[in-house]
């Protein structure tokens, strides 16, 4: 699903919608922060010659596993901060 998710965001948006969208936000922040935390510890055991060695994997078509890690974390932080200002906007109303 990884290679998939970059080449086809729309379709990973929706197989994510799909399996989550029943979920509570609690249930869903949570599996969200267990798999993100999983996911930088699994990068802090990869020796910063092979984070920046943009050639080491091949299905990264150039770009390193540090690229993909901070891509990761922008791209995180970015529906953090839109999710964010959406529940702030529904508690104005409230």
């Amino acid at each position: 699903m990884c290679g998939a998710a970059y080449a086809r965001p729309d379709e990973t948006n929706a197989w994510i919608y799909r399996d989550f969208h029943d979920r509570s936000w609690a249930e869903a922040r949570t599996n969200w922060r267990g798999g993100y935390l999983r996911l930088l510890e699994l990068g802090d055991k990869i020796s910063e010659r092979d984070l920046l060695d943009g050639d080491r994997y091949a299905k990264l078509k150039g770009y390193s596993l540090a690229f993909i890690l901070i891509a990761s974390y922008e791209h995180h932080q970015e529906h953090q901060e839109k999710l964010t200002a959406w529940f702030q906007q529904g508690k104005r109303k409230a």
